[in-house]
């Protein structure tokens, strides 16, 4: 980041989660380290390179993070504060063993995230404002975020 500063770089899996957010004792090579850590560097990052971008895919970050109230908090304040620099995905990958229903499980873990997310934040990161931008496409905007329900509620 600091030798190419103008490159646009993806930070993929929330900043390189690993798929144990906080190990247990016996498998530790170094410090654990806990979501609001975690959420720490991923905010310093983002301050430091305006250029960084974070995605938000994999179904381990619903086990990891979004399926935990506290962790869940810690990181929608982090997509919040930087609406402009998250990417979503899925992580997906398609094989003719796979079902629309596995696809479906994946596409409602990596979302989960959204339904604590301001509409702004919601139409930036879910409806694909940042992908038009981070690709330079002002010819193309994102909808507007559909109102009259209540949150997190489908119409």
């Amino acid at each position: 980041l600091e030798l190419y500063p103008n490159n646009k770089i993806l930070w993929l899996h929330l900043g390189g989660l690993s798929k144990q957010l906080t190990p247990l004792p016996p498998t530790l090579l170094q410090e654990p380290l806990y979501a609001s850590r975690h959420a720490a560097i991923i905010r310093e990052r983002l301050e430091k390179y305006p250029n960084l971008r974070v995605d938000l895919s994999w179904d381990v970050l619903y086990y990891s993070c979004w399926s935990d109230p506290q962790k869940r908090a810690i990181y929608a304040r982090l997509i919040e504060d930087f609406p402009t620099r998250f990417i979503p995905g899925t992580d997906f990958v398609a094989a003719e063993s796979k079902t629309e229903e596995d696809y479906q499980d994946q596409l409602n873990k990596t979302s989960y995230i959204y339904r604590d997310l301001s509409d702004e934040a919601f139409r930036r990161i879910a409806l694909g404002q940042n992908y038009f931008d981070v690709l330079g496409r002002s010819d193309l905007a994102a909808p507007a975020v559909c109102s009259g329900g209540s949150k997190g509620e489908a119409e």
